[in-house]
This record gives structure tokens, C-alpha cells and sequence, in this order.
């Protein structure tokens, strides 16, 4: 789903093991970054822009952008970085996003 400036935006993201089955992340604490060229736009973390759905143990978490946050982007392609914080600084996923411009109902 692409992030369109001017709009909020929520993603639900599940993390899951090799064998595809959920990953226990109730006890983690996650950060995940947005980048567009070489600049940071927005970094979110664990209450703050990222909720456990239910309570982490099914390994499901919301992202949420703000509007005032997705204006930060400019249309095109954004990197997203989600790191565990909790322990050690790992990378958990690398990938990328679409940003386009405003929409609206009609």
C-alpha cells in the first residue's frame, strides 16, 4: 500500500520465523526508519507510531504515519529499515515503499 502525502497511513506488518510460522515479538522493541535518497524523513518506535496489534505473542504490529509525517515525503520511493532495539541493534527487515501524491475521495 503506498504512503500518499497529505494522508495518514497504517500498515500491518507480521514478523515470522524460517519455517513462516509468527514470531513471538511481545517482548521486543522496534524501530523503523524511512529514508528517501540519502536523508532520514521519519523514524518511528515502539509506542510511539508502532502498536502491537494484539500483544505481540501472534507477531503483529501497526505502522502509523501521521499526516503532518507523510508530508515529510516526496513522490517517489522511500526505504524502510525495521531494527529489534530491545537487545542488540539487529536489522529485521529491508525493503521499500511508494510514495505518491495526495488522494482524494471523489
Amino acid at each position: 500500500m503506498p504512503i500518499y502525502l497529505d494522508s495518514y497511513y497504517t500498515l500491518n506488518v507480521t514478523i515470522q520465523d524460517a519455517d513462516a510460522a509468527a514470531e513471538d515479538i511481545s517482548a521486543w522493541t522496534l524501530e523503523i526508519q524511512f529514508w528517501q535518497g540519502s536523508s532520514k524523513i521519519v523514524t518511528l518506535e515502539t509506542d510511539s507510531g508502532i502498536e502491537f496489534t494484539t500483544d505481540g505473542t501472534d507477531g503483529q504490529f501497526d505502522i502509523t504515519l501521521t499526516t503532518a509525517q507523510a508530508d515529510l515525503f516526496s513522490v517517489g520511493t522511500t526505504r524502510v529499515l525495521i531494527f529489534r532495539t530491545d537487545s542488540n541493534r539487529t536489522l529485521q527487515f529491508e525493503g521499500t515503499e511508494v510514495v505518491e501524491g495526495p488522494q482524494y475521495d471523489s
